[in-house]
């Protein structure tokens, strides 16, 4: 259904404003017309009424209607305007158009030619507003086809990580658990819901980038030469170049999954970051990850207690891991706020 318009007619002849205002409020489009003698009226009704088309005569006393328009269309970007002009205001007439004037009209006024012009504009408007929401509900399917998008990409993505891990029974189920370890921190600490759920997403996709490692260094059962450690520590940096082409995760999700590695100290990879310098949420995943890495049995390891693992964590906070995320994961663990993961 198209929308009824509302004007604001602005001349110093109250009898043109009267008679303008008489012949709009007829017209089966017509919403609401305002009135105003002077430019400064105008502008003060303007910023209390909504106008979505301004007539306004060249000549006012004070400010100009060329001026007042340039000012309106300044403020009120959806406004439209109509000038109305004496032959001798050609030249003003023309400098109106260039600002964005939508049609002029000559004095004196022919009732017949304004409504004419009237509805050319209101048709005119009404198309816009038919872009608009043809735009609108353009962006929408988009957005929502781009979600879809993105979900299906995270599902596939899990699901590789799931068959990854599903190769060793040993490491089976490891980015839930970290993701789990991480989420609950995070909830500790008082993050969003939406840092929760970036904590969520990049704690299933922080090992990603193994993918790309070979599976006889990746489930070596001896110790890893310093060559084969340097190829498992590109891990990171192919996540990431995974993740990043695929333009639906969000900067703080590769953050994760690219700084998971990095150390307090700076002694971490790929980049050897320091400090808070290390995203904050991939500090997270780096203290959940080492701990579900710690607990689990490995290959080439036994699996340490839980309270071995805490022990570690807390030998390492300051080198490895930020000294005051550390003191809180293992007070959690310590009141057996894991304890659906094993008693301590």
């Amino acid at each position: 259904m198209e929308r009824k318009l509302s004007y604001l007619i602005v001349d110093d002849d109250r009898s043109i404003v009267k008679l303008l205002s008489e012949v709009l409020t007829l017209q089966p489009y017509t919403f609401q017309v305002f009135s105003a003698f002077s430019a400064e009226e105008a502008l003060s009704t303007l910023e209390k009424e909504t106008v979505d088309i301004l007539i306004v005569d060249i000549l006012l006393p004070g400010m100009s209607g060329i001026d007042l328009v340039r000012e309106a269309f300044r403020k009120h970007s959806d406004l439209s305007a109509i000038m109305v002009s004496g032959y001798a205001d050609i030249e003003k007439v023309r400098q109106a158009l260039k600002l964005g004037v939508y049609d002029y009209i000559i004095k004196p006024i022919n009732i017949e030619e304004f409504l004419h012009t009237i509805g050319r504009l209101v048709e005119h408007i009404h198309l816009l507003d038919e872009k608009k929401l043809y735009v609108q509900t353009l962006e929408s399917k988009v957005k929502e086809a781009t979600d879809n998008l993105a979900h299906l990409f995270y599902e596939i993505l899990s699901s590789t990580i799931y068959i990854l891990e599903a190769r060793d029974v040993n490491t089976l189920r490891h980015s839930q658990d970290v993701t789990w370890y991480g989420e609950l921190l995070g909830k500790e600490l008082g993050l969003s819901d939406t840092e929760l759920e970036k904590l969520r997403i990049g704690g299933i996709l922080h090992d990603i980038g193994k993918v790309g490692i070979k599976d006889e260094i990746l489930f070596k059962p001896s110790k890893l030469t310093p060559e084969e450690y340097t190829i498992v520590k590109q891990h990171p940096l192919i996540g990431k170049k995974i993740l990043y082409p695929i333009g639906q995760f969000d900067k703080d999700i590769l953050d994760i999954v690219y700084s998971h590695h990095e150390y307090w100290d700076g002694n971490g990879y790929p980049e050897g970051k320091r400090g808070e310098a290390i995203p904050k949420l991939a500090r997270i995943i780096a203290i959940a990850d080492a701990y579900s890495a710690m607990v689990a049995e490995r290959v080439y390891k036994k699996a340490k207690t839980p309270a071995e693992a805490l022990s570690e964590l807390k030998r390492c906070a300051g080198t490895q891991f930020d000294p005051d995320l550390v003191p809180l994961f293992c007070s959690m663990i310590e009141k057996n706020l894991f304890s659906s993961k094993g008693d301590l």
